[in-house]
């Protein structure tokens, strides 16, 4: 029933994706996927590889539809996922079909399962270590399950920095499922999580299409990763105060509103000529 209904959201985002370039970084990410080169940072490398292969792939539709599959299948992979945690944590079929709906059909989550953003692909990465957490808690110990938490946090490397906030879950759960060689099998987590780095050499040399600040070497790569010139503790070029940044930021909001009230009284003004002169 899980896969089925993680199947079926698929599904829809597929039919629903859209066709042209969206708002935010879907441009971005649709020029990085059709023409090569380093999205923002940290790059999200796993996100960019993936949106290549199905460009690759896939004989139809726009540079901006491809861009947006990844999404859409971390979407309805998320649904699922969810609909297998609640099974797990004792909800009825249908109190855990109806949990996993809600989610899928919400709003936002729609909205960024059908775009080419990278917010689903983090979402499917959570839902998958509550999955391994919740079997943990089952019983589930081993390699394979420390396997499974160094794959999640080696995903959340590649794709989206939102995995430092899963460390205490997954902690706990590499303890628990450790306990019978913790040594070895710790040894064996950090080895599966530093795989997740191996996607980021896929930006090194980057000099086609669009490039974030322009060739990368292994220097500009760890500012990359570390999101040095952007996002985090930055809003831009790293040679600016902080203080200087959001006097700009607030600079162009004000400029833009500005251009925008002027605009709207400009065609206020020639509509109320074009009802004079009738």
């Amino acid at each position: 029933m899980s896969w089925l209904l993680g199947a079926a959201f698929a599904l829809l985002y597929l039919l629903t994706a859209s066709r042209t370039v969206q708002g935010g970084d879907a441009g971005e990410f649709a020029t990085v996927v059709a023409a090569g080169g380093v999205a923002h940072p940290p790059g999200y490398p796993l996100f960019v590889l993936l949106g290549r292969l199905v460009h690759a792939l896939l004989p139809f539709g726009s540079a901006a539809f491809h861009a947006a599959v990844p999404a859409a299948l971390a979407g309805g992979a998320t649904v699922g996922l969810v609909h297998r945690v609640s099974i797990r944590l004792g909800a009825g079929g249908i109190a855990a079909a109806l949990a996993a709906s809600t989610l899928g059909a919400s709003t936002q989550f729609w909205r960024y399962a059908t775009v080419a953003e990278v917010f689903t692909l983090a979402a499917f990465c959570t839902a998958l270590l509550l999955w391994v957490a919740v079997e943990v808690r089952h019983g589930w110990r081993g390699r394979w399950a420390v396997v499974a938490c160094g794959a999640v946090f080696a995903m959340g490397l590649a794709s989206h920095h939102h995995v430092a906030f899963l460390l205490p879950l997954g902690g706990w759960a590499v303890w628990k499922a450790s306990e019978d060689a913790r040594r070895n099998l710790l040894l064996l987590f950090l080895a599966t999580v530093a795989m997740g780095l191996l996607p980021y050499l896929s930006l090194l040399g980057a000099e086609t299409g669009w490039a974030w600040g322009g060739e990368m070497g292994f220097g500009e790569l760890k500012d990359h990763f570390l999101r040095k010139d952007y996002g985090t503790f930055s809003l831009g070029v790293a040679d600016q105060s902080l203080a200087e940044r959001v006097v700009a930021v607030d600079a162009a909001r004000r400029d833009a509103w500005i251009a925008a009230a002027c605009n709207t009284l400009d065609r206020l003004v020639r509509h109320c000529r074009r009802a004079f002169a009738g």
